[in-house]
C-alpha cells in the first residue's frame, strides 16, 4: 500500500482538545491561553507526555498532550454526520481533525486539533513538525477526518488508508477506498451492515455486494472463482487450492459498487478483491468508465502509461475484462 505523507506542527503535538479548544499547553516557546470547557466535557483530564520523535522528525523536546473528556470510549451511536467521533471525544469535521495516539500501558488517546489551512504542504497535524510519513510513535499514529460516508460529499465514502513505510494512518473522504469505515450499528451505503469488534465505535463497511461470476456459474455466498487456464473452466469454491493461476473474489466491478476490483502487483498469487488503492497490478472493469486514467504499478504523471481500453485477454475467465494500459 503506498504510504500517504504526514507532517505536523508543534500546536498540534500539544494536544488542542475539543472540549477546551482555548486551553493550549506547550513546554517551552509557546504561552498559555485559556478557554471555558463544556460542563458535561469536565469529567475528567488526562495528561501524558509526548516524547520526541525518534526518527524523521525535528527534536520539539518534551510537550504535555491534554485530553478532556469522559473516561472510556464515547456510547455507540449509527451516525454521526458533520461530528468525528474521537475515542472520548467528538471532534468538528469542518474545523478539527482527531488524532488518536497509542499508549504504552495500552489503549489510545483521541483528541481534536485545528484542521490545517487550505493550500497547506498536506502534513498531518497529528504530529510533530519535519516529519512525512512518521510521528516517533512505535505503533502506528491515526489521522481521522471523517468515520462514516455521511462526512463525505458527492459519492466519496470514508477511506481507511494503511501506513505503508511510515507510523501514519489515515481515515479521510476518498472515491475509491481500500477499506471503507462506519459506525457500529449502521447500515453502509452498499447495503452491508457495519462489521465492528466488540466494544469498539468504528468499524468497515464489507465491499463485496455480490458473489463473483464464474464462467457460466454464479458462485455462493463466501465463495471464490478458481482459475486455471491450462484446464480451461473456472470453478467456484469456498478456497482454491494450489495449482491455480488466479483467485478471483470479485469478477466485475459491479459486486463490489462503488469500488474497484483489482489485484496487488507482484503478488505470488494473483487474487482479485473488492476495494483497495496504491500498487495496484490490474483492475477489472465493465466498461472503460471503470477504469482510472493510470495504474499505479505502471506509474503516474506525464509519460505514464495512460488507459486505451477494457478488454478480456486469453488470461482471464470467460466474460472477465481488464483495464489495458499503454
Amino acid at each position: 500500500m503506498a504510504a500517504v505523507a504526514g507532517g505536523d506542527s508543534p500546536v498540534y503535538s500539544a494536544g488542542m482538545t475539543r472540549a477546551w479548544r482555548g486551553l493550549l499547553l506547550v513546554v517551552g516557546v509557546f504561552g498559555v491561553t485559556c478557554g471555558t470547557p463544556k460542563p458535561a466535557e469536565q469529567a475528567a483530564i488526562q495528561v501524558t507526555a509526548v516524547a520526541p520523535a525518534e526518527s524523521g522528525g525535528a527534536d520539539a523536546g518534551a510537550v504535555a498532550d491534554v485530553q478532556v473528556g469522559a473516561p472510556g470510549k464515547l456510547p455507540i451511536r449509527e451516525s454521526t454526520p458533520g461530528k468525528v467521533q474521537c475515542e472520548t471525544v467528538d471532534c468538528d469535521l469542518e474545523t478539527e481533525v482527531c488524532c488518536v495516539t497509542p499508549r504504552e500501558e495500552g489503549g489510545s488517546v483521541g483528541r481534536c486539533v485545528a484542521k490545517p489551512a487550505e493550500g497547506g504542504d498536506g502534513s498531518s497535524p497529528c504530529c510533530d513538525p519535519g516529519s512525512a510519513a512518521f510521528c516517533g510513535n512505535p505503533h502506528m499514529t491515526l489521522d481521522r477526518r471523517c468515520d462514516e460516508a455521511a462526512d463525505c460529499s458527492g459519492e466519496e465514502r470514508c477511506c481507511a488508508w494503511g501506513a505503508g513505510e511510515g507510523d501514519l494512518e489515515h481515515e479521510m473522504c476518498g472515491a475509491r477506498c481500500a477499506s471503507e469505515r462506519c459506525l457500529a450499528g449502521a447500515t453502509c451505503l452498499n447495503g452491508n451492515r457495519c462489521a465492528v469488534e466488540d466494544g469498539e465505535v468504528a468499524g468497515t463497511c464489507p465491499l463485496q455486494i455480490k458473489p463473483p461470476k464464474c464462467g457460466g456459474a454464479t458462485c455462493g455466498a463466501g465463495e471464490m472463482c478458481c482459475w486455471e487456464p491450462p484446464r480451461g473452466k473456472p470453478r467456484c469454491a469456498a478456497s482454491c487450492e494450489d495449482g491455480v493461476d488466479m483467485v478471483f473474489a470479485c469478477t466485475s466491478p459491479e459486486q463490489c459498487a462503488p469500488h474497484d476490483c483489482n489485484t496487488y502487483s507482484g503478488m505470488k498469487l494473483p487474487k482479485y478483491l473488492c476495494g483497495g488503492d496504491g500498487f495496484m497490478g490490474g483492475i477489472l472493469c465493465q466498461s472503460l468508465k471503470d477504469c482510472p486514467a493510470q495504474l499505479s504499478s505502471l506509474g503516474a504523471g506525464p509519460g505514464a502509461p495512460t488507459v486505451r481500453a477494457c478488454a478480456h485477454t486469453a488470461n482471464l475467465p470467460p466474460g472477465v475484462r481488464e483495464c489495458d494500459y499503454q
